[in-house]
């Protein structure tokens, strides 16, 4: 009936006549039931009160005088009825159906507000519904008198329990976490504490899979009127993305810290060495500023690699760029970490530099040769200067040579110089592990 009635609601005055020519139809069948009494409106009063329903008091209305016209015209005026019978019959008429079109209008409009409140009641659950999917929330229920909860289909899934699967608060405690049981249930009981409002938790759950995954939940609470917790609503969503997010953030910020620290002590470690007694020289401040460029070279390869490991044959390249196509290298490529490439580039710039000032680098045909190879668990380096002029040990090793010495000494490794007729050789090791380990083959 009430699909009907929506139906014919969007042309009312059309159906309105339809529904009078029926009344017309019925009271001309029941005729001869009437057995000679004249009750012409008899089948009229289901027509006005269809008409009020559809299209409220217009249309009732509109029924109301189109039925005793038509009444009139096909009954009244035959039967040659007196005047004052025929006022009597119209009145009787319009006060018998008039009511009948208030009454039904009335009706229509309580069922229209219902209508339009269930609609709107729909669509703000439909809202509710999408708003709760876009922010992968779930909804929960918990009736606190009769210790009932209620999870959605968002709820059920973060949970990972099954849409069939009954639940419960027991339900839901033994899916936290044993380490964040404890204080999940002191939050939950805190909350229903008389005064107490709404609330926020987080905490881990076990999933029936298995999964560890982080939630995190608010909850409103709704008291009686003694002020006692009756019911809890919330949200809930899963966080374990986020959660993982923060912990790398904090172990970032921590390895930054810590890395910032080592470069500030190896910069001051520079700074007192190249400085040492306060002496006052041109080019101890320009060696001081290309050790940091060195030491910021090898920052800035490991920066382009996201402080993971790199090979030591770029680190060869991008330290020893400037003296171009005199350097080669050659042997088993390293992955170096990070440490130990800060390292090694403050070798490899202390080399070149002092074969650029005294050695294959300072001028001529002079080359370099970086040579490797790993022998069982070690790694040998070979710093190998030709076509220089014949390299002779000074009598006190200046700030470079023990720069080399100890950065080689802080990777566990050994130095061996050798002072030839046609340049310096350099032959140093390290424990493989200590470097990072061997580079596969390209």
């Amino acid at each position: 009936m009430e699909r009907l009635i929506d139906y014919c609601s969007r042309r009312p005055l059309l159906w309105s006549s339809v529904a009078v020519a029926a009344g017309l139809l019925a009271r001309i069948a029941v005729e001869p039931l009437l057995q000679g009494m004249l009750f012409p409106f008899v089948t009229f009063y289901p027509v006005v009160a269809f008409a009020a329903l559809i299209g409220g008091r217009r249309s009732g209305l509109f029924a109301l005088a189109a039925a005793a016209l038509v009444a009139w015209l096909a009954f009244l005026r035959p039967a040659e009825q007196s005047g004052s019978h025929l006022n009597i019959l119209i009145l009787t008429w319009i006060v018998a159906g008039g009511p009948i079109v208030f009454l039904a209008a009335s009706l229509a409009d309580r069922n229209a507000s219902l209508r339009a409140a269930r609609a709107a009641a729909e669509e703000q659950t439909l809202r509710l519904r999408l708003a709760l999917e876009a922010t992968h929330l779930g909804f929960w229920d918990f009736d606190v008198e009769t210790d009932q909860l209620v999870w959605d289909a968002g709820a059920r899934q973060v949970f990972g329990v099954a849409a069939d699967a009954p639940v419960s608060y027991e339900v839901y405690a033994s899916l936290i976490h044993a380490d964040d049981a404890a204080a999940a249930d002191a939050t939950h009981t805190a909350a229903l504490e008389p005064g107490a409002g709404d609330y926020a938790i987080a905490h881990r759950i076990r999933r029936p899979d298995g999964q560890v995954r982080w939630v995190e939940g608010v909850g409103r609470v709704l008291r009686g009127p003694g002020g006692a917790a009756i019911r809890v609503l919330g949200t809930l969503r899963d966080v374990s993305a986020l959660r993982a997010a923060e912990e790398v953030q904090r172990l970032l910020v921590n390895e930054l810290n810590h890395r910032v620290k080592n470069t500030l002590s190896t910069v001051q470690a520079l700074a007192r060495q190249v400085f040492v007694g306060g002496v006052e020289r041109a080019d101890a401040v320009a060696d001081f500023h290309e050790r940091l460029f060195a030491l910021s070279t090898a920052h800035d390869l490991l920066t382009r690699h996201g402080w993971s490991n790199v090979r030591l044959g770029e680190l060869v390249a991008r330290v020893l760029a400037p003296y171009g196509e005199k350097v080669l290298f050659a042997g088993d490529d390293v992955e170096l970490e990070p440490n130990a490439a800060l390292a090694l580039s403050m070798v490899l710039h202390e080399l070149g530099a002092n074969a650029a000032k005294h050695g294959a680098l300072s001028g001529g045909a002079g080359t370099v040769r970086i040579e490797t190879r790993a022998v069982g668990e070690e790694l040998m380096l070979d710093w190998i200067e030709a076509g220089a002029a014949p390299a002779m040990a000074s009598g006190q090793p200046g700030f470079g040579t023990r720069l080399i010495d100890r950065t080689i000494a802080s990777l566990r490794g050994g130095c061996v110089r050798e002072y030839r007729a046609d340049g310096l050789r350099c032959g140093m090791r390290f424990p493989i592990e200590e470097l990072g380990g061997l580079a596969e083959a390209a």
